[in-house]
Formats: structure tokens, sequence, C-alpha cells
């Protein structure tokens, strides 16, 4: 799936087309079957219908340019540490280190693996799996130096179910990065910033959120997995974030 927002930023670096263009374009597609949209505007996820990869395998001639192209708009974006501090919008961290690859920045993406910034960014957009996927990658293509493998073996080890204590995965992240033997001298930059983050300074509640006891009340209303909750200080109200791309507001007195 591809958010809405990602093809709006390409199609207007590529061909200058308005939003309201694009979107008009999209839903016209949607309307003749050639793809599927998910949600409602502008956090629509899009499903392009797979005879469009077809045609794109066929009849483009330099794919590789069309990688380079969406990296451009990308690279507008970014902050900071480049490529590490990227946009959270449900594509960039899930598929960069595929388009670095298809447009030849193979160097470019195995520096970036080794970012402790990188890492709690991504992490930060999804999962420790889905951190895994790039080195993997690396590892399945025979590109991936002893460095890249190490860091591979942590994340395994910290992907198991039992592994990231709730809430502490970044702490727990940084801790298994500092604890690496440097033996090639690839490392050092990575151990050094992992340690440097768990000296730094962070905020740890005095006490627990909510009181102990059991579930005392279930709602309804996401349709993804619940990412975070807060409750208001007047304890009124609970505002929770999901993975579906949408906050709720909850009464806690009557549940909705």
């Amino acid at each position: 799936d591809v958010p809405e927002a990602t093809i709006l930023m390409i199609w207007e670096m590529l061909f200058e087309a308005s939003s309201r263009e694009s979107r008009r374009l999209l839903e016209g597609l949607e309307r003749k079957g050639l793809l599927n949209m998910l949600g409602e505007s502008p956090l629509r996820q899009i499903t392009f219908h797979s005879m469009h990869r077809l045609y794109f395998k066929e009849n483009i001639d330099n794919v590789q340019a069309y990688h380079k192209n969406l990296l451009d708009a990308y690279k507008g974006l970014c902050h900071g540490e480049g490529w590490a501090n990227g946009p959270d919008d449900g594509y960039f961290y899930q598929n960069l280190p595929q388009h670095l690859l298809s447009a030849g920045r193979q160097k470019a993406l195995q520096t970036l693996l080794l970012s402790h910034t990188w890492m709690l960014s991504s992490l930060n957009a999804d999962s420790v799996r889905q951190l895994m996927r790039p080195y993997t990658l690396l590892v399945a293509r025979k590109i991936a130096n002893p460095s890249h493998k190490q860091v591979l073996r942590v994340l395994k080890r910290l992907s198991g179910p039992l592994s990231l204590r709730e809430g502490n995965w970044a702490d727990d992240l940084a801790k298994a990065l500092a604890n690496m033997k440097d033996k090639d001298g690839e490392l050092e930059s990575l151990i050094k910033a992992a340690k440097v983050w768990r000296e730094s300074s962070w905020l740890r509640p005095l006490m627990a959120h909510a009181n102990s006891g059991g579930k005392s009340r279930a709602t309804s209303g996401h349709v993804d997995e619940v990412n975070s909750m807060v409750i208001t200080s007047d304890g009124r109200y609970a505002i929770s974030a999901s993975s579906d791309r949408t906050i709720k507001i909850w009464d806690m007195a009557g549940g909705q």
C-alpha cells in the first residue's frame, strides 16, 4: 500500500500536478477498477492493480531513474542526518532501503543502516521486525559486510516476543548496540551514539499511569493496532493513537 500523500508528492514533482488533479485521477482510476483506496482523504492508502506493475516492467526501460525521482522528492522532506530523519508517512521508513538499492545507491544504504538515528526513527515508525528487513535484504544479495550482519543478529535477539520490554524498546536497542564488539572499526560511530543516547536525559514517570486491578472497560473504534494512549490530567478523557492513522478521544465515564 502507498499513502495518498506519497503519490501526490511524486506526481507534483514529476508532472507538476496539483493535489486536486492528482486526487481526481486517483478517483477515476478507482472507478475503472485499476486501484483500490482505503480510508478517507487525505489519509487514504492506495493499492495499485497488478497490471500496472506488468506494464511498468514491460514498457519502462530506465526503471532506476524512477527510483531516483522518488528519492529526490523525499530528499527535500528530510532534515538533520539526511535519510535518517524523513517523514513518518507510512511509506518512507518501510520502503526507503529498497528504493536506495534500486536507484544504485548501495553505499548510501550500507551507511544508513549503521546510523543509530535511522534505527530509532524506523522503530518509531514501525517495528523491530520491519527494521530487520533491509539488513536481511543486504544479506540475501550478498552485499552485507560483517557490521551489518552483527547488527542483524542483535535485532533478531530483540525481535522475540519476550525480548523487548513494553515501552522500553529504544533503551533495550541502545543497550544491545552499545555492548557490541567493534572488530573492524565500522561500528564505532553507532556504538558511541547508542551510549550517548543511553546517558542523555529523558522523562520517566514516577508512578504508574493507571491503577492496577484488571480491565475496567472495553471500547471499540480503531480498525488497527493501538500504539499509544494517554489520559488527561482530570481523568475525564483518554486519547488513543492507532496504526489505522487515526487519533480518537474517549469519554472515560461513558466509554464513547
